[in-house]
């Protein structure tokens, strides 16, 4: 090979043997770079099937980026070879560094935080290593870290096996496929399960370990043994080895090191954090060492005793042990697993059965004495578990695997107009220990009371003589038993995604009882998802009464009325604050997700910071799918197919008949080349409700960017509903077919209404189009003159605003404004300012009023050529009105925000500019989708000048894509942007 020409790729030497291949240093003649090449081995080269999937994969890890990633260029072929190229590394291996005694603890803390801040990068874009190992961690001459190998080992499907340090693997389509090197492996690869991120981080445990103490925690002489010692025994103390260690230390490498996936770190920005936060502790003084370094002789019995003394104590009060699986995580006996009871009888009473957890919950929930498991945490378990809850072994394992001390089953039996409740209270540790009877019963009308009752005896043996008394039921639910009859079938049904079905259920519940404050916060939660009317009003009403919920979900629903009411920040810090209590809890995991994937990119952050509460709630509660279609959502924005694909084939099994289950498969199935899964896909949608295939064709558009694929949705539309046709110049316009898009305005004459002209006066003002005076003028004419009763008639956006005549009158107001400076008649654009200056602000708009006036001066000043002026106007404009708001073009803000980056871009702060463009590629929001084309051609612009080359083409590839078909008007741009791309592919 050495001397030998691959396309463009001159071959200079060979540099080590990978995973996969030799690997050699190459000159790229292109682009003038030498590159890392990695030769792919003859079986995996010659297997088309396997070739393809590799390539497929290989464009994910390709589309990393990150500091200490070594980057994967392409895979190519050439004369007959397939070949990886990558970027090279001078350095040395983290193998070639590790010494006996372990590295001095600034490296320890410095690669260890690096690594895992790698990890965490390709955790977020679905991908994880699954080999691990100081051969793929290298460190360059200038002291940087770079991992290596990133999925390649999944990638590679299999290579050669050999003696403790080779990369073992089965064909990735054999169920229970094992990939890694053996020392380094977790124990779910090892027995051939599914894995996830977390595998990776029992990797990176082990790798610490071994930079601590320079050995591994796991030894043995043959690949069995090692194995053997990962799956059955605990790995020594780091303290153990090493005399120097601050205190916490060993803590960090301990968790990263549990057997259960689930009792490790959620995510590796977790121990990254934590190993930075230490190495600050240590340089500050404030972190003393774990052990003293001297002892003197005479105290050494004395503390030795001590120690012992204390272990025996804690071991005698707090009797605990390790849960099943081997895990070091403790039992505690005050939190109490409630698994589903067994309904007999009457069918009306099957409702009962998942939800008298979520009773049980809610009462016991606000005690200082008990814990109990989250309620939706333990019913997703059982499901996952496929648990027989009428099998006290099989409820056991559920609540070890809650790290519950007990746990409670249970039957609720009709017969003849009487309900009996009988449960069995157990001990998670002792098997052999008898279980506790609770036995209650009543009169069919008498339920609630019957319930009641239960509980509190429930309470009372499980205080076993602690002082405390039970809260009465109707402090966490209600004194009605038809509201709670109807809260608990909309639990239900919110789970399996039916909103629609769930929000009709809260609706029936707050019928029957006006002040059941947790039925309107979860009604409040359903109507976001149907895009109801009464999204905030149900919240506020929530908060009206929650002086009758615990503490807990008392913080949930202020926290919910603060987002509801465009408050985002106070949101954020307040479901901060509850998971920083609670770190498990659903339901503030998930809210705290929406609030990043909704809120952040209007103020220019990133809407992938909501990946890991998301995926932490994915974690506890599988069954959630608020938090599965999000990350669907973010997967497919992070190019992850795989990923995408696992949760649509898992919301398929649990949700199949959720209309956000066709979103998510529409998501996968273009991303995923599978034609036949496709054209089912598209047969469903054709026969389903309309609303199905809008969420379907927003979904596709804007996360997987596939604008065509959008396009090809829409025409199953067998109706004239107002959002589906608003999506038909939406996708024209960004695909570059304007003509065609102001010939279907054109066709709507008939259908002409005020709305249709907001709608044309938002297209025409944003920036996206060519300036068009007399379409513009006409546009504006009309709404001068329409009444905003008539508009106030003829609205076909969701009515979330409670809209009144005073809101549409203020939103024509804008857009004749807007128009009115872009046709440069701006003192009569000033005269309609000024009198939209004086309206008072609109309830749950938050800042909107004032945003909108400062959008306008400012483009009177851009207008005019004040372009500082215009930003710092713009820099004043907060664009927080609540997430559910933004269906309309004024509340959301896009033109403010694009105008903003734009000159951010040209006179202010670049990497501002940036966050901000990329905000438009990541957001959920429609009116951004216009903007793309400009958006992909000023981040190419943005990376090219900094020198980022692949990333520019990435971005000028997306618009190519989404202007393959574009007007001929548009090809000269499209083409320059084509020849720019193409210089920075091959500069000669």
């Amino acid at each position: 090979m050495i001397g030998r020409t691959l396309a463009h790729y001159t071959v200079v030497a060979k540099i080590g043997e990978g995973g996969m291949g030799e690997v050699f240093r190459a000159r790229d003649t292109k682009l003038d770079r030498d590159v890392a090449l990695k030769v792919l081995p003859p079986d995996l080269a010659g297997d088309p099937t396997r070739l393809e999937r590799f390539q497929r994969e290989a464009k994910t890890v390709a589309g990393l980026s990150h500091p200490n990633i070594v980057t994967l260029h392409s895979v190519e072929e050439a004369d007959g070879v397939r070949f990886l190229t990558m970027e090279l590394v001078e350095g040395r291996g983290l193998n070639q560094i590790l010494s006996p005694g372990g590295l001095p603890l600034p490296q320890v803390f410095e690669y260890g935080a690096a690594i895992a801040d790698a990890l965490a990068a390709a955790h977020n874009k679905g991908i994880v290593h699954r080999d691990l190992k100081p051969a793929n961690v290298m460190v360059t001459d200038d002291g940087r870290v770079k991992v290596l190998d990133f999925g390649l080992a999944k990638l590679a499907d299999a290579t050669t096996p050999s003696e403790l340090t080779t990369t073992q693997a089965m064909p990735l389509t054999q169920e229970g496929a094992v990939l890694g090197t053996v020392p380094y492996m977790s124990p779910e690869q090892l027995r051939g399960q599914s894995i996830d991120h977390r595998t990776d981080i029992f990797s990176l445990g082990i790798l610490l370990f071994e930079l601590i103490t320079g050995k591994r925690p796991f030894g043995g002489k043959t690949n069995a043994d090692v194995s053997s010692s990962i799956l059955k025994e605990a790995p020594p103390p780091v303290t153990d080895l090493r005399q120097d260690l601050p205190r916490h230390l060993g803590r960090i490498v301990a968790r990263c090191l549990e057997k259960e996936p689930q009792n490790r770190f959620h995510s590796a920005i977790d121990v990254r954090n934590e190993l930075r936060g230490l190495h600050k502790e240590v340089e500050s003084g404030i972190s003393r060492l774990a052990r003293p370094q001297q002892i003197f002789p005479g105290k050494l019995w004395a503390i030795a005793s001590a120690m012992v003394i204390l272990m025996v104590v804690m071991w005698f009060l707090l009797g605990r042990s390790r849960p099943e699986g081997g895990s070091d995580i403790v039992l505690d006996p005050d939190r109490i697993a409630i698994t589903p009871f067994e309904v007999n009888g009457s069918p009306d009473l099957a409702y009962l059965g998942e939800g008298i957890v979520d009773l049980i919950a809610a009462k016991l929930g606000g005690t200082e004495a008990l814990t109990i498991v989250n309620p939706r945490a333990v019913i997703a378990l059982v499901n996952q578990l496929k648990t027989d809850i009428a099998d006290p072994s099989a409820a056991r394992v559920v609540a070890r695997r809650s790290g519950a001390g007990r746990f409670v089953t249970g039957t609720i039996t009709e017969l003849g107009g009487n309900v009996q409740i009988l449960a069995y209270l157990y001990d998670a540790e002792d098997t052999g220990a008898a279980p506790k009877q609770l036995s209650t019963e009543g009169t069919l009308s008498d339920l609630f009371e019957v319930i009641d009752g239960f509980i509190t005896e429930l309470f009372t043996e499980s205080l076993e003589g602690k002082n405390e008394t039970a809260p009465g039921l109707a402090l966490a639910t209600t004194e009605s038993l038809p509201a709670l009859q109807e809260y608990l079938e909309g639990e239900s049904l919110l789970r399996a995604g039916l909103y629609r079905e769930a929000a009709a259920a809260y609706d029936r519940a707050v019928a029957a009882d006006s002040t059941f404050a947790l039925a309107f916060y979860r009604k409040s939660i359903a109507a976001d998802w149907i895009d109801g009317a009464d999204i905030r009003s149900s919240v506020d009403k929530a908060f009206a009464f929650a002086d009758r919920l615990p503490q807990p979900e008392r913080d949930l629903v202020t926290a919910l009325r603060f987002r509801r009411h465009g408050n985002s920040i106070e949101a954020e810090k307040i479901y901060r604050a509850i998971l920083h209590q609670y770190p498990d809890e659903v339901e503030g995991l998930v809210q705290l997700g929406e609030v990043l994937f909704h809120e952040n990119p209007r103020t220019g952050r990133s809407m992938i910071e909501a990946m890991e509460p998301f995926r932490h709630a994915a974690e506890l509660e599988p069954g959630n799918l608020i938090a599965q279609i999000h990350l669907a959502r973010l997967y497919a924005l992070a190019d992850s197919v795989e990923a995408v694909e696992r949760i649509a084939d898992h919301l398929g099994e649990v949700a199949p008949e959720s209309e956000r289950w066709a979103e998510v498969e529409a998501l996968c199935v273009y991303m995923v080349d599978d034609s036949h899964r496709r054209e089912e896909l598209k047969s469903f949608l054709a026969t389903a409700p309309w609303h199905y295939l809008w969420y379907s064709t927003h979904g596709v558009s804007r996360f997987t960017r596939d604008v065509h694929g959008a396009a090809e949705l829409l025409e199953l539309r067998r109706s004239d509903d107002a959002l589906l046709l608003f999506t038909v110049p939406n996708l024209m316009i960004v695909r570059g077919r304007l003509a065609e898009a102001e010939d279907f305005m054109t066709t709507l004459r008939d259908l002409r209404n005020p709305s249709w002209d907001l709608y044309e006066a938002f297209i025409l003002t944003c920036g996206v189009l060519p300036p068009d005076s007399d379409r513009l003028s006409a546009v504006i004419e009309r709404l001068e003159k329409t009444d905003p009763a008539r508009i106030l008639g003829t609205s076909w956006f969701p009515p979330y605003l409670d809209l009144t005549e005073r809101f549409v009158a203020f939103e024509r107001d804008y857009f004749v404004a807007m128009g009115l400076i872009q046709l440069d008649r701006v003192s009569e654009a000033q005269a309609v300012i000024d009198k939209m200056s004086e309206e008072p602000a609109f309830e749950g708009l938050a800042s909107m009023n004032t945003d909108a006036v400062s959008g306008l001066k400012a483009e009177i000043l851009y207008q005019g050529g004040d372009h500082q002026g215009a930003l710092s106007l713009l820099r004043t404009v907060q664009c927080d009105a609540p997430h559910a708001a933004t269906v309309r073009a004024i509340s959301d803000g896009s033109r403010w925000r694009f105008l903003r980056a734009e000159l951010e871009s040209r006179i202010g702060d670049v990497s501002l500019a940036k966050n901000y463009y990329i905000a438009f590629d990541q957001s959920w929001s429609p009116w951004d989708t216009f903007h793309r084309p400009v958006v992909y051609q000023r981040l190419g612009e943005i990376a090219e000048r900094e020198g980022e080359f692949d990333e520019a083409i990435t971005w000028y590839d997306r618009l190519l894509e989404v202007w393959k078909e574009c007007d001929p008007e548009l090809v000269p741009t499209r083409e320059q942007i084509r020849r720019r791309r193409d210089a920075l592919v091959d500069p000669t």
